[in-house]
């Protein structure tokens, strides 16, 4: 009876087991799900989550901005940002946002994803353009 509970408790350890170890294998976001992440960090006003999203500090590098030029390119984005956040608060808010299906460059390395959402009751869309680097999606500025 012991024998019979220690192997049933290994066989449900080692299942387990298995279940995480695929599942930590999942695949890389899609751009759907990262442009529907954005949108909404960018409608509820998480300026740092979307320009994290952006990378502005991976452009600013490649673009050799100095650091006060990152600064300041940042800051605009973070002001309209949180200025149309306050438009969207005070209209009640977002529901119902849904990203249609990504269109794909010939190549794989960019897609553009329409965004659709509801303020007020009137349908809103973004069109979002995201490329691929490293593996993910990253919206483009």
């Amino acid at each position: 009876m012991l024998l019979r509970r220690l192997l049933t408790a290994l066989a449900g350890a080692a299942a387990l087991v298995s279940l995480l170890a695929v599942s930590g294998c999942g695949e890389k976001p899609t751009p759907e799900a990262v442009a529907e992440e954005f949108i909404t960090a960018t409608l509820e006003g998480d300026s740092d989550k979307a320009i994290k999203m952006f990378r502005v500090s991976d452009v600013a590098k490649e673009q050799q901005m100095s650091d006060t030029d990152a600064d300041v390119v940042k800051g605009k984005i973070k002001s309209k940002i949180e200025h149309q956040a306050e438009k969207i608060k005070a209209a009640g808010g977002f529901k119902d946002l849904k990203a249609d299906p990504a269109q794909y460059s010939d190549d794989k390395k960019t897609a553009n994803v329409v965004v659709k959402y509801k303020v007020g009751g009137k349908e809103q869309q973004e069109r979002l353009t995201l490329k691929l680097v490293e593996d993910e999606w990253v919206p483009k500025l």
